[in-house]
Parts: C-alpha cells; sequence; structure tokens
C-alpha cells in the first residue's frame, strides 16, 4: 500500500486514517474493523474501476474461503461508517454480478 494513503486522506469531506481504522466527520469519529478499512483501501487504490469479488478474497483475506455475506457485510459496515446509501451512493456502488466500484 502506497504510503500516502496509510498516513490518511480525504474522501469527500471525511478524513480517513487507516493506521487508527478511522473515518473522521463532522459528525465525530467513527472506527471500522481492519478487514472493513482494508476493503475500503482496495477500492481506493483501484478508483472508479470495478473490484471484483475475487479481488477482494485474494487480496483482503489472502485467497481464503470466504463467502459473498462476508465481504457483503464489510461493504454494509463501510457504506454504514461514511453515511452513504444504497439507492443513491455517494462513495460506493455496487455492479451487480461483478463486484464494487468506488465512486
Amino acid at each position: 500500500m502506497e504510503q500516502s494513503l496509510e498516513s490518511g486522506f480525504y474522501l469527500g469531506d471525511q478524513r480517513i486514517e487507516p493506521a487508527r481504522c478511522a473515518i473522521l466527520a463532522a459528525g465525530g469519529e467513527t472506527r471500522v474493523e481492519p478487514r472493513v478499512m482494508d476493503v475500503l483501501l482496495l477500492m481506493v487504490t483501484h478508483a472508479e474501476q470495478v473490484v471484483t469479488r475475487e479481488e477482494f478474497i485474494n487480496t483482503v483475506w489472502n485467497g481464503s474461503c470466504v463467502t459473498d455475506e462476508v465481504l457483503s457485510r464489510c461493504i454494509y459496515r463501510l457504506r454504514q461508517a461514511l453515511g452513504d446509501d444504497t439507492k443513491n451512493p455517494r462513495f460506493i456502488e455496487t455492479v451487480s454480478k461483478r463486484g464494487y466500484r468506488l465512486i
């Protein structure tokens, strides 16, 4: 991972601090699990590209046997932390039968 990402960056008006697994917004700070942060970082490094479920599993879970539900739960928690909405997404777009994209 790039050093610049690890030290922190902005996603919209929210500050992302990967080392602390924290998302800071006007309303305060939200902590996420390390794997949830890893999912976000993978999408950030592939911004505007679809990241497939296979890519998430190979990169975040090191190829371990993981169900789709585990990834879906990480995406759900990430959306909650970012205040994102599936029907009108600002950050994470679901690409049916393919994966997810950071918009």
